[in-house]
């Protein structure tokens, strides 16, 4: 009663995505490094498996150079994001910045009651079995329903709450509210 989570955001750095780029890449799952937490391995490895029987692109190998990230991240329809200390990673920032559905492991910064984060194009697993799960129906809204533009509304509400401009302002209306600023 106290503590406020204060989540990084998205940097315009992480924005390598705009309209005239052409999502042609299904799923991208790559990690710094992967030996912690286990899952990360677990996951690009039954994504890798899925994408295969499924004919589906993906890119699961680490790039040379940050730009070279983003330009593949902006291209994909679907970013995976698994943390090492909870969900609050640059990757799940980048993809959401890139206008990607999010597969990420549940989210827990915030109270079970807040609605910050719940978007159309975020979706949560607890575990491998719940990620397989994710990976069938979101496959199957790729090949049926998918639309960029239909994702333009979230992607906007996310950019304009969660950029680097709406947490500085975060803090400062958390401030005023406390007596801390005028």
């Amino acid at each position: 009663n106290g503590i406020k989570p204060f989540p990084f955001g998205i940097e315009r750095k992480y924005i390598g995505w705009n309209k005239n780029i052409v999502k042609d890449i299904d799923f991208v799952c790559i990690f710094g490094q992967e030996q912690y937490p286990p899952l990360r391995k677990k996951v690009r490895k039954i994504l890798e498996s899925f994408c295969k029987k499924n004919e589906l692109v993906y890119v699961t190998e680490k790039t040379k150079t940050r730009d070279e990230f983003y330009n593949i991240l902006a291209r994909a329809k679907v970013g995976i994001s698994v943390s090492g200390g909870g969900y609050d990673t640059a990757r799940f920032w980048e993809i959401l910045g890139n206008n990607c559905i999010l597969l990420t492991e549940k989210i827990d910064i915030y109270n079970d009651e807040d609605k910050r984060l719940q978007y159309n194009n975020i979706y949560e697993f607890n575990n491998e079995n719940d990620f397989e799960d994710l990976l069938i129906k979101i496959t199957q809204y790729l090949r049926t329903d998918y639309n960029i533009n239909d994702l333009k509304k979230d992607y906007q509400n996310i950019i304009n709450n969660h950029s680097s401009k709406a947490r500085v302002n975060e803090i400062i209306d958390y401030c005023k509210d406390k007596g801390i600023i005028k």
